[in-house]
Formats: structure tokens, sequence, C-alpha cells
């Protein structure tokens, strides 16, 4: 037995030669992240086991198990993801209505899905549902459609044409009652073979719910709610909501729940005659999509920001999902944690992703985001301006007035600069964003948008303009001069810059600059989609590309040549990159997905000969060094392990390491780019062994 296992520690030792980008396929380099959230939802159902099943728009159907904790994308034969209504009839076959797909059934919870057109004359479907024998109807835009064997053969009822279904339900008789665009409500007392206009006027009708007492209820775009106690026969209006309702759903309890258009959720305990607003703090004008409640009283509802949950009957809430998000920016703080700026939300990870919880809600898309040297964060917003936060996003306030904020970066002396779009130029703030201050002068008249914001180790700041132009301030932006121009690139999208000062633009394509920006040289050597938004660098000065539409490509070599590094992406149209503190590289994209890679992209190297008697953490070499020196530390078995480096006052400066990694001896470089002369402590922990040792850093 012993022989055995120290024969697999060494084959594993082999195998797993690093931890960085160099020791797996360039197939798996990618992982989708389990956040932060968004997606489009118009549709949610609920099985008898409490799986919880979404359709997204664009990406089709999600299934959670775990209360909306988790999510998996559940598309096996599906054709067409735009999905539209789902639905779950007693034998737990779930229907899916697509738009241009037409239905798909699955019989197996969403693990293989079969198209089930066969007789439906038009396949844009919005809508599936059941009455009470079992009958299947589909709402399409050619009329409402029924099938009497579970979806293999469809048939058109006598629904007239022009009232499309939008929703439908059944009473304890079996009567059927159909919500139709633009037609009222129609009633069915024959299983769906005749149908008679009820006296609702024609009006849009976007949900139908029927309680315990047999009362109907119908929201209405424009007109609140009605209800009817009499089968349909007559109805009144409701007070307490006006407006558009989009979503009704009923307790186990008995209260009654609306969603409305401007992201708004009211209960009634009263059977309607008054309703209360619970979801104070995501009034977000984002439109509720869909609303259900589960056995246990739970109810989600779906908005353009994903999944929101309550376990507490509306008296709390929380976003759950779908790991779907607009990232518009990314930024990783130095203590592991990672800011993501999404459509209408911040979202904040402090587990590498894994979890993600909304520290700030605006009313509009996070463009920007900074950390300065003191640790406060700074988003800024399409339309709400610039917000701070000095104590990590547990709150935060408003500290510029309603501007499009495009770019922002920090000084250690506590000056912010943001870059505005429209023609808005720079702001300058002395004072941490206390009081701001036009900083133009140079950057020409109109002035340009700024898309990007960059600081060098001289205090020298960059920006990537409108106009293809690069601007650079020597004197802390009081005076601008153009160092570059090119007009076939219209905007430079970003500016990064590696540890030896050298400065990457993109802008189309990607410039160099080896001499604080005198001079630039396009530097595009296997770069075949030049369409370039996005730049980041490691600690190992590797830099990322991201393209918009041609994926994600990387350079080794200060750019001298690019390799494509986009397998395993689903979706190439990259709209935000990072490198977080543990050196995973993160994308956003657009049209939802974000990805991370699977392993940090810092190369840690392992030799494969003789098993370590201990844990032990080398000195580093050269030391002292500038910038860039190599630590080594022995593991006598597979660990977890983390590698970091501090300052004298303990501040966290950079992880280095975060995963496991095999038996052996290990080595990982540091580039030390950006940092000031001192001295520094790096950190190796292993499960619980713990070591610390000095290095100097000497500019």
């Amino acid at each position: 037995m012993k022989s055995s296992l120290f024969l697999f520690s060494l084959i594993t030792c082999i195998a797993l030669s690093g931890v960085g980008d160099a020791g797996f396929s360039q197939a798996n380099f990618w992982q989708t992240a389990s956040g932060p959230y968004g997606g489009s939802v118009p549709t949610l159902a609920i099985n008898l086991n409490g799986d919880i099943f979404a359709g997204d728009i664009y990406h089709g159907v999600f299934r959670s198990t775990d209360n909306g904790a988790h999510w998996t994308q559940i598309n096996n034969g599906l054709t067409n993801f735009s999905a539209r209504s789902l639905a779950i009839n007693s034998q737990g076959h779930i229907f899916l209505g697509t738009l241009g797909g037409g239905v798909f059934r699955s019989a197996d919870n969403g693990e293989s899905w079969t198209q089930v057109n066969n007789g439906l004359t038009n396949t844009e479907v919005s809508f599936v549902g059941f009455d009470s024998s079992g009958q299947v109807f589909a709402g399409t835009y050619d009329g409402l459609f029924r099938s009497h064997d579970n979806g293999d053969t469809w048939t058109v009822t006598s629904l007239p044409a022009f009232a499309r279904v939008t929703s439908l339900a059944v009473n304890t008789r079996g009567h059927l009652f159909a919500g139709t665009f633009a037609g009222g409500v129609f009633r069915s007392t024959d299983k769906g073979e005749n149908w008679t206009q009820t006296s609702l006027p024609p009006y849009s009708v976007t949900s139908l719910v029927i309680n315990s007492q047999g009362h109907i209820f119908a929201a209405t775009d424009g007109l609140g709610i009605f209800r009817s106690r009499d089968n349909g026969d007559t109805w009144t209006q409701l007070g307490g909501i006006s407006g558009d309702v989009s979503a009704l759903a009923i307790h186990p309890n008995g209260d009654l729940f609306a969603g409305t258009n401007n992201g708004g959720i009211y209960r009634s305990t009263d059977n309607g005659n008054t309703w209360t607003l619970i979801n104070r703090r995501f009034m977000l004008n984002a439109m509720i999509q869909a609303l259900v409640i589960n056995a246990s009283g739970h109810i989600f509802y779906s908005t353009g920001l994903g999944i929101v949950r309550s376990t507490d009957n509306g008296a709390r809430w929380a976003l759950v999902g779908l790991p779907l998000a607009n990232v518009h920016a990314f930024v990783a703080v130095s203590n592991q944690q990672i800011l993501a700026g999404t459509d209408y939300v911040v979202f904040r990870s402090t587990d590498d992703g894994a979890t993600w919880s909304s520290i700030l809600f605006t009313n509009s898309a996070a463009k920007a985001l900074a950390v300065n040297a003191e640790g406060h964060f700074f988003a800024g917003t399409e339309f709400d301006g610039l917000f701070r936060s000095k104590n990590s996003g547990e709150s935060w306030k408003p500290i510029h007035p309603a501007q499009f904020i495009r770019a922002i970066v920090t000084t250690s002396q506590g000056y912010v600069f943001v870059g505005l779009d429209g023609s808005g130029g720079i702001l300058r703030s002395l004072d941490n964003g206390d009081n701001w201050t036009p900083a133009n002068d140079g950057l020409g008249d109109p002035l340009p948008t700024v898309y990007a914001l960059t600081i060098n180790s001289l205090g020298h700041i960059f920006a990537g303009t409108s106009g293809g132009s690069i601007f650079r301030s020597t004197d802390n932006g009081n005076s601008w001069q153009r160092v570059y121009a090119d007009l076939n690139n219209p905007i430079i999208f970003s500016l990064v810059i590696n540890p030896a000062g050298h400065i990457f633009a993109a802008g189309g394509s990607i410039f160099r600059s080896m001499d604080n920006g005198d001079t630039w040289t396009p530097v595009v050597n296997g770069l075949t989609h030049t369409d370039v938004r996005n730049l980041a660098i490691n600690s190992a000065g590797h830099i990322f590309a991201g393209t918009y539409g041609g994926g994600v490509f990387r350079s080794t070599d200060n750019g001298e040549n690019w390799a494509d590094l986009s397998a395993g992406l689903t979706n190439l149209f990259i709209i935000s990159l990072a490198i977080d503190s543990a050196g995973h590289i993160w994308v956003g994209t657009f049209g939802n997905l974000v990805f991370r890679s699977v392993r940090p992209t810092t190369a840690v190297k392992a030799s494969t000969g003789v098993i370590p008697a201990a844990f032990q953490l080398e000195q580093n070499y050269p030391n002292p060094f500038n910038p860039a020196t190599t630590m080594e530390f022995s593991l006598p078995r597979v660990s977890q392990v983390t590698l970091k480096v501090f300052n004298l006052k303990g501040e966290e400066v950079a992880t280095l390491l975060n995963g496991v990694l095999p038996t052996g001896r290990h080595k990982i470089a540091w580039n030390a780019g950006g940092l000031a002369s001192g001295v520094f402590i790096y950190q190796l922990r292993a499960g619980s062994f713990v070591q610390n040792r000095r290095m100097l850093l000497l500019r």
C-alpha cells in the first residue's frame, strides 16, 4: 500500500506541473463564472420537488436544485435559446415556449429536450400552459393551439387569432380563462373547444391567477389589477396599484403578490382590496418579468438584474442568480475581493467568485470602478454620477452629480480623476472626491469623451479619448499634451502600463510606447481580430487583450507576439477584463456571460523529483530585487496553498497563489512593478503550516 501511495504522489506531481495557464490546455482555460447575477428572464417555473427553472431570452433554460443558490444551464437538445414561457405538468414534464423555435418538451427534469411542433403553424410561442385534464396549450401569433397527447400533436382552437394569449388560468370547475394581448379575458367551459369574451374590456392582460375562493385576478398593462368574483361575468378595478402590472402569484397562505413594470413588488393580505409595497430596496425601474412562489412560501421574481428571492414572505430580499450579468467594469481589490459593475448593480465577491453580494444599486449601469490606496471604492455610472464608499462597500455616498462617467483613476495622494462621456473631458478632485474641478487644459475644443485613464510610477497621467487620441499630463492634470492620434481608430478604449513602464493602448488595434508616450508602435503580430476593447496585465507582465467579436488574446513577450486564448469561450464579444489578486483573469461579455480562468494565469513551476520531507519557504532571489524576484517552497503532500505579500503595515499587497498544489518543490516569479522601494513580507500558508520571510525592493 505504501508503494502505491508513493507512486501516486509522483504521478500527481508530474501531471500537475503547475497551477498557471502553462499547466493545462487552452480548451479548459475558461469556466463560466458563478456570478455576478443578471440575465433577462421572462419565465420561471417550480416543480413538485422544489426545483426552479428559469428561461432566459438569450441563453435558454437554467435549473436550480438548491432554492436558487446555484444554477446550471440545461440546454441539451434545444435548437432555440430564446425562452419565453415555461410550464410543468403533473407528471413533471417541462414545456418550453420559444420565440422562433416553437415548443420543446423535457421528460427528465430538463436534462434533455425534444422539439414538439407537429401541427403548430407558427413557432413564435409566447405562452405554454395546461388545463386541469392535462391538455397542453400554446399561445402563438397565429392563435391558441391545444394538444391532447402531451405535445406530440397540436390543433388550433377556436379562440380568435387576434387574441394573442399571454396567460392561462383554470378554476376548480375546470373552466379555462385566457388573458390576451389587447383582447381582455376569454373563458372556455368545455376544455378549450369554445371561447367567449368576458366583460373585461379589451385591455392587454399580462397575468391571470385564481385563488382558493375562485376569485380571478387579471393584471393589465397600464390599468392595474381587475378582480372577478363571479367566474368572469363582471370585473372590478382594484385600487392600490396603478399603471403596468406584469405578474401575479398567490402565496400558500392566500396572500396575493403583484410585480410591476417599475420594479416594485406589492402584497395584498385582504383579497386585493389594499396593497403594500414590500421591496423598496430593489425598486430600480427594472420591470418584473416573472413571479413564482414555491410550496414553502419562498418568493422568486425576475428582472433585468436576474432573480431575486425572499424566504420570509417579502420582508427581506436577495439576488440569487442567474450568472448572466452584463459586466461593464471589473476591479480587483488587494484583499482578494473583486468588484463587478453591471446594469443597475455593483457586486462584490470575497471568495474567488464563488458567491456574490450586491453592494450598490443605481438607476443605470456602473461603467467604471476604482479602489484607492486607502481602500475606498469608487463607482461611476451612466446617469447617476459618481459614488464613493469608505467602508468596503457597506454604504455609499454620491459625490458628483449625474454625469456619464467612463473612467476613474486614483493616486496615492488622494487625488481622483474621472473621464466623462459626451464632450465632458476630465474632472479632478484633490480631496478624495469631496470637491471637483475641470482639468481640461490642452484637451481641445470640443472636449473629447474620455474612455480610459491610467497613471504610471512617475505620476504621469494618460487619457485615451474619442478621436483616437492619447493625452499625457506631467503636472497632475493641470495641462495635457496630445501624444498620439489616429483617426483610423476613432476611440482609445483602454490603457495599461506594465512593470517596466511600457504603455499599451487598445484603440481598434494595440499600440505600445516604451518612452513614456513620446512615440508609439503598433504591436499586432498574431492578433487576428483587431477590434480590441480591453487590456489587462498580470503580475508576470503577461498582457491580455479582449476583442469585440474575436475573444481574448495573450502576449507573454511584451506585446511582440499574440496568441488566441479564446478556446472554451462561448461568447467572443468581450466588454471587460480584469486580473484578480490570485492571478485569475475575468471576462465580461456582451450578452451576459461571465468567464473566469480555471487557474491563475501566473505560472508556478514544480519539480518532479524527490518528495520533500517537510513544508519549507525559501528566501526569495534575487534579494534585494528590482522589480522581479522568485520565491521557492516545498510541499511534502498535496495542499491548499496561499502565497501572499504584505507591506510592513500588515496590508496585503498581492496574492500570488490561492489553490491546490501537488507534492514537490515549487517556484513562482513576482513582478513588483508600480510599488515603491521598501521591505515586504511574503507568507506561505499550506494547511496549518505558516511561514513568513522578508524581502527588499530596491529601486
